[in-house]
């Protein structure tokens, strides 16, 4: 199960994140840009970062950081942060294992849960670089946990 979030721009990820761990010490939760904010591709990028862990095949030393690099299809740290990383002022979305205090949304300023009909349609498509064509015969959701598993596989 995955929990996913919108929540108002946060300054600080680190600290953020640092709130999240003290809450729910053993949940593993990653904030991203809120155009990523699609739970069902959070929780199948989420997959492949644990399966990548358990078979010794993880490019990040933490799973959250491989989390990152799942969900973007790279096997480097470095641009799985850039690529994920909320423009200042930008709403985040936050995904995280263990469902959050009501007390913790409302220090993280979460405006509401997100389902997967939450999806940037026009942002993953293109971040993806999925065509329109697949995408009249495919699902977006699909065709983008499709890339993250062959990405995973190289």
């Amino acid at each position: 199960m995955i929990y996913v979030y919108y929540a108002k721009p946060v300054a600080d990820v680190a600290a953020a994140l640092e709130s999240i761990r003290k809450s729910c010490p053993q949940a593993l939760a990653i904030v991203v840009r809120k155009s990523f904010g699609c739970s069902k591709l959070l929780y199948f990028s989420l997959f492949l970062s644990l399966k990548s862990f358990q078979m010794g095949k993880a490019a990040a030393k933490t799973p959250e950081l491989e989390w990152l690099c799942r969900l973007v299809c790279t096997h480097n740290v470095s641009s799985a942060l850039k690529a994920t990383a909320p423009a200042s002022g930008e709403e985040v979305a936050i995904a995280s294992t263990v469902a959050f205090p009501v007390t913790l949304q409302k220090e993280l300023g979460v405006v509401r849960k997100v389902s997967c009909k939450d999806c940037d349609r026009d942002f993953l498509s293109s971040f993806y670089g999925l065509s329109k064509q697949a995408l009249s015969k495919y699902n977006l959701c699909d065709l983008s946990m499709e890339k993250m598993a062959v990405e995973a596989a190289r």
